[in-house]
């Protein structure tokens, strides 16, 4: 049986607010601001919420008929040691109550702003099958899961005209323990060539194939007659993020090859086309061009890419493995959230880029924090505001695997954990599970949306389970 957490009551005090970005893990975005708003839940609390006042710190309590949370459901994670938001409110919902049904929240034109910008706080949306449940920022209770289980008790929960909030299924419990691995878990040349690997990808060959008249680039490890394996990163990030797995990986008798998409790393020649399935087609188009279409072919998309690669067998490309990276399950207004870190913006400097990527994230190595400064120098800003705000929400590739073409391969999804900064909720896994098989769903013990960074040796050991190897 589910446990059931008791929802806290309203805190309107200073403090800390984090977010989960689609390359970044965990770390404070700023102080509450005098410009945040304490969010209108109820008519004891009923203020205007534009009113500046002392900052607001999180809520979770909706008004006298308080919630309880018995059922995975929340886009927000707890990060132990504040609160960390992973969604956005909507300026007018008059109340949590009478919120209205939405088919997907709209982003507010005047939040179409230069990736960066920082501006008032913003409260979370928990949107359920497609209902606007709240206008709060919600606060995870520090349980055992770091996950919301969310179901109205008292009067609310059945009051007329109320939106309900559907039962989910506890996780399916033949889901193998998260993977946890050390450097001595790996075969001695992988290990050696995971702890050789070069931060600024000076190890790997760069090659530059036309195709669509876009002049992609990309890096490549490994012989070229092995079976290709191809990586695909995420908005605002390149190729270089797979620094330490490609060369590990191509150890494994693999050709590498990590490319960098339209609008972002050297390949740059954005051309609008921010659709999944438009990226999938262009990325196709590559993929022929480059020659790597052919027997043995594997993908691995990450983030983003992992919504791209999904969608590659309804634009006819066959491959051997298709390995999802923690590909977002998460509505849209928890990624129009991302448009608005002070860290996560164009830098037209890269020490400045370096200098402020190696403050935010004293646990990363040198060769991440490199990798990630260079893909904010390198990104289009549109190209980023399109893919992160128009594309509706974001299922973690599972709308495209439902494709006819997709039914007989095998699919593999690597996730982080949800609770650690995951941008899969726990709630999703059982629908992973029924697609993929609980053989084909590895947790990556404690990590966060990019296990590369903060465990190369087990994300690199979970794609080498995933190959096959």
């Amino acid at each position: 049986q589910p446990v059931s957490v008791s929802a806290l009551a309203f805190e309107d005090r200073a403090g800390d607010i984090g977010l989960v970005d689609d390359e970044r893990e965990h770390r404070a975005v700023a102080p509450a601001s005098q410009e945040q708003v304490a969010v209108d839940v109820d008519a004891g609390v009923r203020e205007s919420t534009r009113q500046a006042r002392h900052a607001a710190g999180p809520i979770i309590d909706l008004g006298q008929d308080r919630l309880t949370f018995d059922v995975h459901v929340a886009p927000v994670i707890k990060d132990l040691a504040r609160g960390v938001i992973v969604g956005r409110g909507h300026d007018h919902v008059p109340g949590t109550a009478d919120a209205a049904a939405t088919d997907g929240p709209q982003v507010h034109a005047a939040c179409r702003e230069e990736l960066g910008e920082g501006r008032h706080g913003a409260g979370v949306v928990l949107q359920l099958d497609h209902e606007l449940i709240g206008h709060a920022a919600l606060h995870v209770a520090n349980t055992s899961t770091g996950v919301l289980r969310v179901h109205p008790t008292g009067p609310m929960a059945r009051a007329p005209g109320r939106a309900t909030i559907p039962s989910v299924t506890t996780l399916d419990q033949t889901l193998p323990l998260p993977l946890q691995a050390s450097i001595g878990d790996l075969p001695p040349e992988i290990a050696d060539a995971l702890a050789a690997a070069s931060p600024d990808l000076g190890g790997a060959r760069r090659r530059i194939v036309e195709s669509g008249g876009i002049p992609w680039v990309h890096a490549e490890w490994g012989d070229p007659a092995d079976p290709p394996l191809v990586l695909v990163h995420g908005v605002t990030s390149n190729a270089e993020t797979f620094w330490r797995v490609g060369p590990a990986v191509a150890a494994a008798g693999r050709h590498v090859v990590a490319v960098d998409l339209p609008g972002h790393g050297l390949t740059g020649h954005w051309q609008g086309r921010h659709r999944f399935a438009e990226t999938a087609a262009d990325l196709a188009a590559w993929i022929r061009a480059a020659g790597l279409d052919r027997p043995g072919l594997a993908v691995l998309g990450h983030s983003w890419g992992g919504m791209v690669v999904a969608a590659l067998p309804a634009v006819g490309i066959r491959f051997d493995r298709l390995i999802l990276l923690d590909p977002p399950a998460l509505p849209v207004a928890a990624m129009e959230l991302m448009t608005h870190d002070p860290l996560e913006h164009k830098y037209d400097d890269l020490a400045e880029a370096l200098a402020a990527i190696r403050s935010a994230n004293p646990g990363w190595s040198e060769g991440d924090i490199h990798a990630k400064a260079l893909g904010l120098t390198q990104f289009e800003v549109e190209a980023a505001r399109a893919i992160l705000l128009e594309n509706g929400d974001w299922d973690g590739g599972l709308g495209a695997l439902e494709d006819p073409a997709a039914q007989d391969l095998s699919i593999w999804l690597i996730r982080g954990e949800f609770k650690a900064g995951g941008l899969i909720p726990d709630a999703v896994l059982p629908a992973y599970v029924a697609r993929l098989g609980a053989d084909h769903v590895i947790t990556i013990a404690d990590a966060p949306h990019s296990p590369q960074r903060l465990y190369p040796e087990a994300t690199v050991l979970a794609i080498l389970r995933a190959l096959g190897s």
